[in-house]
């Protein structure tokens, strides 16, 4: 894959569906901290914002761990940069009631950025703010690509399946947990981790690079 190929790629956005109109959901909890693209290419590792920027800052960890992690010498990853994933878990965050601002919502819903993990600290609820000292680690939500072939049309649940093969779980680098319905009794264990938002997802879904997808949806948790 060369880098001219690498910057085409951009993360498949959000839609405003009901998520109960989602058929079939895969149900994720959605991470705070920055959507990112890691891209490997003949064991050269890159990390792209949405806008297809390279991302440089406090991920040289994560990036040797990556090296070793990521079973291909050819993938596309779609994920998070968050400190929520190294959070102590015997630390129980109270996941606070406000109601997000309308632009952290749009942000979120269409592209699937939750409050960055460089965020400004006035800018952060308090469960966040806990996170500062934490160590930033990459989180995989989808497989775009692997030995240069494009995933795209492979419905998700399947890229889920490729992706649990090929990328092995450390320290910085972690794959997101997913469920089916019913979702009710990981609820509270999310609440209790600190998530605000469950992203659903179509498990027979296509992915649409830099497009929004109706098939993604996100939606609150309850706080009771």
């Amino acid at each position: 894959m060369s880098s001219d190929e690498q910057m085409q790629w951009r993360p498949q956005a959000f839609g405003r569906r009901n998520v109960k109109e989602i058929a079939d959901p895969v149900i994720e909890p959605m991470w705070r901290g920055d959507r990112v693209l890691v891209t490997v290419a003949a064991g050269e590792i890159g990390v792209q914002d949405p806008d297809g920027t390279a991302v440089t800052e406090d991920i040289d960890e994560i990036l040797e761990q990556l090296r070793t992690a990521v079973l291909s010498d050819d993938a596309v990853i779609d994920g998070y940069l968050t400190r929520q994933a190294t959070s102590d878990p015997a630390k129980v965050y109270k996941v606070a009631a406000e109601v997000p601002t309308a632009g952290q919502m749009t942000s979120q819903m269409l592209v699937g950025r939750g409050i960055g993990s460089r965020a400004l600290p006035g800018a952060m609820p308090e469960e966040a703010k806990a996170e500062l000292g934490n160590p930033l680690a990459f989180v995989a939500v989808d497989l775009l690509s692997v030995d240069g072939q494009a995933l795209l049309d492979i419905p998700l649940l399947e890229r889920k399946r490729l992706l649990d093969s090929l990328v092995r779980e450390s320290n910085l680098v972690r794959r997101c947990v997913y469920v089916r319905l019913p979702v009710d009794t990981w609820l509270s264990s999310w609440r209790a981790l600190g998530f605000r938002e469950l992203a659903y997802k179509s498990a027979n879904g296509r992915y649409l690079p830099g497009e929004i997808n109706d098939s993604w949806a996100v939606v609150r948790i309850p706080t009771t």
